[in-house]
């Protein structure tokens, strides 16, 4: 992390710091200024990713007929489906956000997922997901601001994920 001097905080930031006799700021002294208690706002881009490292939690999504996802749970949603699915847009995303979603099939297999009008997909039209037994696939995400509101726009997609050697089976399929 690089530290600024005290004076050329206060000259950019108009003394939003506390005194500081010795001319330089601690890292503490910058997450006390700069880091509200919801976390929701970071000023400096390295306390930033404190803070989203904090939220890059991998979290086993409820299987549900509307699948919902807090951002601020994790970043990395695991979503087992067991039928037809709505993924629906995550809640406490911010701009810059990457999201990781990997969907596995049941045992049955051929369940198709249905998106939030948030998530935007290159050319309009959401991938064609794996559906094989217990297939695994990843989506990627990055959280941008498009038309006044925040999108999670696809960045790309890991279809039919497969252990090498020695592996039985996809990846988190056993």
């Amino acid at each position: 992390m690089t530290l600024k001097t005290k004076a050329v905080l206060q000259s950019e930031y108009a003394s939003f710091l506390p005194d500081n006799s010795t001319g330089s700021i601690s890292p503490q002294d910058i997450r006390d200024r700069f880091v509200d208690t919801s976390d929701s706002y970071v000023h400096s881009g390295d306390v930033r990713a404190e803070v989203l490292t904090a939220n890059s939690l991998t979290q086993n999504l409820a299987d549900a007929a509307t699948v919902n996802w807090d951002a601020a749970s994790g970043t990395t949603g695991m979503l087992a489906i067991g039928g037809n699915r709505t993924v629906a847009y995550p809640t406490n995303t911010e701009a810059g956000m990457d999201l990781t979603l990997v969907v596995t099939q049941d045992a049955t297999g051929s369940r198709t997922i249905t998106w939030n009008g948030n998530y935007y997909w290159a050319g309009g039209t959401a991938p064609t997901l794996s559906t094989a037994a217990n297939s695994v696939d990843i989506l990627r995400f990055k959280v941008l601001t498009i038309s006044s509101g925040l999108r999670a726009v696809h960045m790309d997609t890991v279809l039919d994920v497969q252990t090498s050697g020695g592996g039985t089976g996809p990846v988190g399929g056993g």
